[in-house]
């Protein structure tokens, strides 16, 4: 399979878009694709990151017209039409499978040229924009939720919300090793994204430049071509607790081990998300904006408003307050860790080249997986489909998890993607007739998997010597009772009331599903 990506980097769109699709490429080239970048030689346009990758890259010229800070179009430096062109040159006779789009300055008008181009057309976007592509992606938190797209294609699969944001694997494996943040603010780190143009930097060290901070250890993350980079290297000098890291490949040890980070609402915010750590938030950019808000006022972050309008005085006052917040600081580390658990990549990737039934594994839960289950838990269509439709706490869910984990009677598994959980099977009273229950995630569910986790689930359960199982299932619940009926279950009552039981043993097991037993 062949994946095209078209995006750019500059010094004024930042480096964003493009580390993000490098992100999944590199996800995707994991799952044997061929991969090509297309992207404009602006200044900064990292293209030589990519081809250290080992990514085929085509450069586009260089525009004649200068970027406008003003305009999202001006970001191009060229016309939609002539972009077209150019990335069509620049693919070639090798027509993609997949071509995916990260950039504001390209539309519809440049979408619907490219469609003839490549098998299916992946539009990334954080503006609420129309697309005409088959799939969309929109990592960002918005209180609007799917309104925020109601005008595109109702047949195009959306991909929104956090738990698809594109982080580095690096995320996911620092998120499974994470230590309880410390009750004292004893580190904190400075990222405002890979070109600060609004020298945020600079202003934060500037706020903690004080007595009261001075045992506290300072991360700052500023690279090199930083315009006051000099400026970040002296303060530096003057300060024995301020540690300049420059060149790193992923900032997840430094957020893994902040107890409180002051960055820009760009993609290090579901970074730092993930890792649970508590931040105080400024936009640098008008696309920022609305998911901080919405993500203030639902408690994952402190926001603080725009760059331009921040002072030295309310931003010290701002980390005096949360520093002394300690319960505010678990409470918004609690919630982060909710929202983005670091497998976005995976579950992209997921619906643009799915697993293969032969690679799908199932392994026993952890305590790692309780916010999974809790998810999908309150998944809106398996809450339709339980005996209780009440939505589940998350302080009652840990407990009845934890009980679950420890106890003798009951056995929890994972379904597994390439490492992606999809689903979950659960076996309680384990003693006598086990009583199964089962979930996949919404990614997965029309392909037939149903059947798939509970043959594993029988196999797995039926090692451990449990004799029989059983299931109880809502009766117009039709495609579970399918599921179950083809799976080899035997419907034993077919109640009149509010649940259909069904039940197999080993035996039947066996004779249904000779390929599984050993």
């Amino acid at each position: 399979m062949r994946v095209a990506f078209r995006t750019d980097a500059s010094a004024l769109i930042g480096t964003g878009h493009l580390i993000r699709c490098r992100t999944l490429a590199q996800e995707m080239r994991a799952r044997s694709a061929d991969v090509v970048f297309v992207t404009r030689g602006h200044p900064g346009h990292l293209a030589d990151l990519l081809r250290a990758d080992g990514f085929e890259t085509a450069l586009l010229p260089a525009p004649q017209k200068p970027q406008d800070d003003g305009f999202y179009a001006s970001w191009l430096g060229v016309s939609e039409e002539q972009d077209a062109v150019e990335t069509i040159a620049a693919l070639g006779s090798d027509i993609p499978e997949w071509l995916v789009v990260d950039h504001y300055a390209l539309g519809t008008e440049w979408e619907r040229r490219l469609k003839q181009h490549c098998g299916q057309l992946l539009a990334i976007d954080d503006l609420g924009r129309l697309h005409v592509g088959s799939l969309l992606l929109d990592q960002n938190f918005s209180a609007q939720g799917e309104a925020r797209y109601a005008s595109n294609d109702a047949n195009a699969k959306r991909l929104l919300g956090p738990r698809y944001a594109l982080l580095q694997a690096e995320y996911a494996e620092a998120r499974a090793r994470l230590r309880p943040k410390q009750h004292s603010v004893k580190r904190i780190s400075i990222f405002f994204g890979g070109t600060d143009p609004a020298n945020m930097t600079m202003l934060a060290l500037e706020a903690l430049d004080a007595p009261r901070f001075k045992d506290i250890a300072l991360d700052v993350i500023a690279g090199s071509s930083h315009l006051q980079f000099a400026a970040i290297k002296a303060h530096e000098a003057a300060h024995p607790n301020v540690t300049v890291h420059t060149g790193l490949q992923s900032l997840a040890g430094i957020f893994a081990v902040s107890d409180l980070s002051l960055g820009a609402g760009g993609g290090a915010l579901w970074e730092r998300c993930c890792l649970g750590t508590p931040s105080i938030v400024v936009s640098i950019a008008s696309n920022q904006v609305s998911a901080s808000r919405d993500l203030d006022a639902v408690g994952v972050i402190r926001y603080l408003g725009a760059a331009a309008e921040l002072s030295i005085t309310t931003l010290r006052k701002a980390i005096v307050e949360l520093a002394a917040d300690s319960a505010g600081r678990q409470s918004m580390s609690d919630q982060g860790r909710q929202l983005v658990d670091g497998l976005g990549v995976k579950r992209v990737a997921e619906v643009m080249i799915p697993t293969s039934l032969t690679e799908l594994t199932l392994r026993p839960a952890v305590q790692a997986d309780c916010g999974y289950f809790f998810d999908l838990a309150n998944d809106p269509a398996v809450r339709l489909q339980s005996f209780s439709q009440d939505t589940i706490s998350w302080v009652s869910h840990c407990t009845w998890f934890e009980v679950k984990l420890r106890s003798a009677s009951s056995r929890l598994f994972i379904l597994e993607a390439r490492g992606l959980p999809v689903g979950q099977i659960r076996f309680d009273d384990i003693q006598g007739d086990a009583v199964l229950s089962y979930a996949l995630d919404g990614l997965v569910r029309g392909r037939g998997w149903g059947k798939v986790i509970i043959n594993l689930g029988l196999s797995a359960i039926f090692e451990v010597g449990v004799s029989r199982v059983r299931a109880e299932v809502k009766p117009e619940n039709l495609a579970s009772c399918r599921i179950f009926e083809k799976a080899g279950f035997q419907l034993v009552s077919a109640a009149s009331t509010d649940k259909n039981l069904y039940l197999i043993d080993q035996t039947a097991f066996a004779a249904h599903n000779p390929s599984q037993v050993q």
